[in-house]
C-alpha cells in the first residue's frame, strides 16, 4: 500500500512501556531529531498495551528524512542499534516490557508494516504526523 509521503522520508512509530517510558520517548525523539533531518514529531500519548496483558505504553510517531542514497537497510539498523544501547534485548518480547521500540511503518511511501499501520497505536500520531507535512505543503 502506498501513502501521499515524500520519497526522501520514511515514518517511524515510537514507544515504551517501561516504569521510565516518559524518559525513554523523550530521549528517542530526541536522538531522531538529531539523527535525521528534516524531523517532525507527533505530540507524544499514551495507549493500551495492544494485547492487554502488559503495561500501557507512551508513542509518538516520527517522520524523517533519508538522504536518497540511504537504504532501508541502514536506517532499520541505525533504529536497532539505538534500541540495543537503551537496553532492548530478545527477551522483551515475553516479559512485556519494552524499554524503547522504534519501527519503520512507512519507507518512502510505501507501507512496510501493514499491521502497525492500522492499529490505534501508530494511527493516532500518524494522522498528527501527516496533518504537519499537508501544512507544510500549503
Amino acid at each position: 500500500m502506498r501513502v501521499d509521503l515524500p520519497d526522501t522520508m520514511c515514518i517511524v512509530g515510537v514507544g515504551s512501556n517501561s516504569p521510565d517510558r516518559a524518559i525513554r520517548v523523550a530521549e528517542a525523539i530526541g536522538w531522531l531529531g538529531r539523527t535525521f533531518y528534516p524531523a517532525l514529531f507527533s505530540p507524544v500519548y499514551s495507549t493500551p498495551e495492544w494485547s492487554g496483558r502488559f503495561p500501557e505504553y507512551l508513542n509518538a510517531v516520527a517522520a524523517v528524512g533519508v538522504a536518497p542514497y540511504v537504504g532501508f537497510d541502514e536506517v532499520n539498523a541505525s533504529l536497532k542499534l539505538y534500541e540495543r544501547r537503551c537496553g532492548r534485548v530478545p527477551s522483551d518480547k515475553t516479559t512485556g516490557i519494552v524499554p524503547v521500540d522504534l519501527d519503520i511503518v512507512v519507507w518512502r511511501g510505501e507501507v512496510c508494516r501493514e499491521t502497525e499501520f492500522q492499529r490505534p497505536y501508530f494511527s493516532e500520531g500518524y494522522n498528527m504526523v501527516v496533518k504537519q507535512l499537508v501544512s507544510m505543503k500549503k
